[in-house]
């Protein structure tokens, strides 16, 4: 555990901090604090981006982002600039169309499946592994035409990509064969699908494709 002599003895984050971000201790720098506006003379910590608050205040932010969110695996923002109170992943996302995207840890089952739409996780098939990782989509860049990127992926290293389809109708009626034929992935019936809920015919799960890069 980190920690660091105060006025009342050594300090330590608290657990919402040691699980949700990668925040350190402090010292005190004298600035304001942008979410109380006082002064920061004692109690500080610092975001991997390098903005300071007090650790009370920082704290009662997670919480309520996380109230707000619903899911405890979304990475919570600096308060300032937005940036991630992680460190980076080895993999990165982006999306076309500019709606929300995040490479996070495999959620919970009963987490949500998008950022934009409450279709939720009954299973996580054989996803749920410590050396996956997930890209949580808004479920509206389904809009995109099957003859455009949808997302790019960029990793520091080699990596196996999963595409889990939500079921048959998903890959097939949809112009995605097309593209997974000519771009070489392969099916893979050794990865369980996942299960998650949704509408008209939930519970869904489908037909895995993956590929190495």
């Amino acid at each position: 555990q980190q920690g660091m002599e105060g006025l009342a003895g050594p300090r330590r984050l608290s657990k919402i901090m040691r699980g949700q971000t990668d925040v350190s201790l402090a010292a005190p720098t004298g600035d304001d604090c942008v979410i109380c506006l006082a002064d920061m003379s004692e109690s500080c910590v610092r975001a991997p981006c390098g903005h300071h608050f007090h650790q009370e205040c920082l704290d009662n932010y997670l919480v309520a982002s996380r109230q707000q969110s619903h899911d405890m695996h979304l990475r919570t923002r600096c308060p300032i600039c937005r940036r991630s109170l992680r460190f980076p992943k080895a993999v990165e996302a982006s999306s076309r169309s500019g709606l929300s995207i995040e490479v996070v840890d495999v959620p919970d089952v009963d987490s949500r499946c998008h950022f934009d739409r409450a279709y939720r996780f009954l299973d996580l098939g054989g996803f749920q592994r410590p050396d996956m990782l997930y890209v949580l989509t808004s479920n509206d860049d389904r809009k995109t035409p099957a003859s455009e990127v949808m997302w790019t992926l960029e990793s520091s290293s080699r990596v196996v990509v999963h595409l889990n389809f939500r079921s048959e109708h998903h890959a097939s009626d949809t112009g995605a064969w097309s593209w997974l034929r000519a771009g070489g992935w392969h099916r893979n019936s050794s990865l369980r699908s996942t299960v998650s809920s949704g509408v008209p015919n939930g519970p869904y799960s489908g037909p895995v494709f993956s590929k190495e890069f």
